[in-house]
């Protein structure tokens, strides 16, 4: 990074969050001026390598916002950008991980009441909501059903704009959800997903930035 980009980013970022965060948990966290986080009591971000950037870049007023509750756990490995907007929660004993160069576009949200696996090079669109919990109890023939559910998104998968995973998903590398997909179902690896339920509609598929 040269100097006139270093000093575009410190304008954006808060540089006692920073340091703050940074030190605290031992890791390159960087701050976006605004950035709110709510940590409580046991909350920890585990960082292998790399940097954390949360709330810096983009056009939304928004700020990000972090929530890792009690004895909840973020876990990067690399490289890992949220952008305005965002929201990442981790609820109390959950576990969030993500791998490195994983991207959260503006207005994407990740609610994590148990477990819920992002791998490396995944593009999360703007507007996407991830979630492995129903967040309230259904009734089913008067019985709860299930309320949580692990989610897991392997390497390398590019989610469209506003499109929603649900609890139980798994989604294989390489896919693609298209834009305004409600995913309810596994969705196999080299596959394009579209619709409400989505559907596969072509296999043998990749994408590339």
């Amino acid at each position: 990074m040269d100097k006139s980009q270093t000093v575009k980013l410190a304008r954006k970022i808060s540089v006692l969050k920073t340091a703050y965060y940074s030190l605290k948990f031992r890791g390159f966290i960087i701050v976006g001026k605004g950035t709110k986080f709510n940590l409580e009591k046991g909350a920890r971000i585990v960082m292998t390598r790399g940097r954390f950037d949360v709330g810096v870049n983009f056009y939304l007023p928004q700020s990000a916002y972090l929530e890792i509750g009690r004895n909840g756990t973020l876990l990067l490995d690399g490289n890992v950008h949220v952008m305005k907007g965002s929201v990442i929660v981790v609820k109390e004993d959950a576990r969030l991980s993500v791998g490195s160069g994983s991207f959260f576009n503006e207005q994407s949200r990740v609610i994590c009441a148990h477990r819920i696996s992002i791998g490396k090079n995944c593009l999360i669109s703007w507007g996407v909501n991830i979630v492995d919990s129903d967040t309230h109890k259904v009734l089913v023939d008067g019985r709860s059903s299930d309320p949580d559910k692990e989610v897991v998104i392997h390497d390398n998968v590019w989610i469209g704009a506003n499109a929603q995973i649900l609890k139980g998903v798994s989604v294989g590398s390489w896919s693609v959800i298209g834009a305004g997909a409600v995913v309810t179902k596994d969705v196999p690896e080299h596959c394009l997903s579209c619709g409400n339920p989505s559907e596969v509609v072509r296999e043998r598929v990749s994408w590339a930035e």
